[in-house]
């Protein structure tokens, strides 16, 4: 319990990336000529500024995560109510009786 704690703000920003939609950043190594994933902004910016897309540099994105939005939401602004419905025997209306 103790580790979720302290990790809750870096969670719960990875979550609103996720609901928000992600983008993985790749740049072809020079020695290997395959595609690396880079998370440096350095070199983020520097690839953009000097290569052509998809053969120096390609963006991997992927679509928000309703599943995030939908947790995010319900934990931070309160669920919402479900709907219940009660019928009696067999499907049929329900009756209730007082004693007094």
């Amino acid at each position: 319990m103790d580790i979720v704690i302290a990790e809750l703000e870096d969670i719960t920003r990875a979550q609103i990336t996720n609901a928000k939609g992600l983008s993985h950043f790749f740049m072809r190594d020079e020695t290997t000529k395959q595609f690396k994933q880079v998370t440096d902004p350095a070199m983020i910016e520097v690839a953009l500024n000097a290569g052509d897309e998809g053969s120096y540099y390609w963006i991997h994105t992927k679509d928000p995560s309703t599943q995030a939005f939908t947790a995010l939401t319900d934990r931070a602004l309160d669920r919402p109510t479900e709907r219940k419905e009660l019928t009696g025997a067999h499907g049929g209306p329900m009756v209730l009786k007082w004693d007094e």
